[in-house]
């Protein structure tokens, strides 16, 4: 099984997506990689086995993004600020008002979806606690601050709210990034301890 074949497949996804969302069709796919039918089913079982690969393949090169900007030299907001819509620059163009469909179309891949925005939030988790501890950020519930973040991308992916709104996903992220971050950093001449949230 050749590994460069099947990344041109997913790559080839990623810009069918891009046109044409979930309509994508597999036969123009196959077409602009060259590939027949038989060799495609070497690497995927279907259209929706091929769906759930590129998504994984997105969001593993977002997690190459993350780290980067975590073990930067940044102070701890302006990782978070970063960190919070990270997006490789190649995936910006995506046209992610075309997952509005998914949930319906194709349960296993907004399955996939839910699981990978859950993944890896533990060095997100550390600059938290290091914020908190550091008097930078306020004394928040972490796992309502998780939770609340991961919804709202969940709703802004799976919603008709971008279309609706013309909004692009990018700007939608740092509307979100400011409504959670600028509400949890401690301004200045404040301090915070945990009794002011009990």
């Amino acid at each position: 099984m050749n590994t460069n074949t099947k990344r041109k497949i997913i790559e080839a996804t990623i810009q069918e997506f891009h046109k044409d969302g979930l309509n994508l069709q597999l036969d123009k796919i196959l077409e602009s990689c060259d590939i027949r039918e038989a060799d495609f089913l070497l690497y995927f079982s279907d259209k929706e086995d091929l769906l759930v690969n590129s998504l994984e393949y997105v969001f593993d090169h977002i997690q190459v993004e993350k780290r980067a900007i975590i073990n930067s030299d940044l102070p701890i907001i302006d990782k978070l600020k970063q960190v919070m819509i990270a997006m490789p620059e190649q995936y910006k163009a995506i046209n992610y008002k075309q997952f509005n469909t998914l949930k319906t179309e194709y349960p296993k891949v907004f399955e996939v979806l839910r699981e990978q925005l859950s993944a890896h939030w533990e060095p997100i988790i550390e600059l938290l606690n290091e914020g908190i501890i550091t008097n930078t950020i306020k004394p928040i519930s972490i796992p309502l601050f998780q939770s609340v973040f991961i919804s709202s991308i969940e709703m802004l992916l799976t919603s008709d709210i971008l279309a609706e709104n013309q909004m692009s996903y990018g700007y939608a992220l740092e509307q979100l990034r400011t409504i959670l971050i600028e509400g949890i950093v401690v301004c200045k001449n404040e301090e915070y301890d945990d009794e002011d949230y009990l």
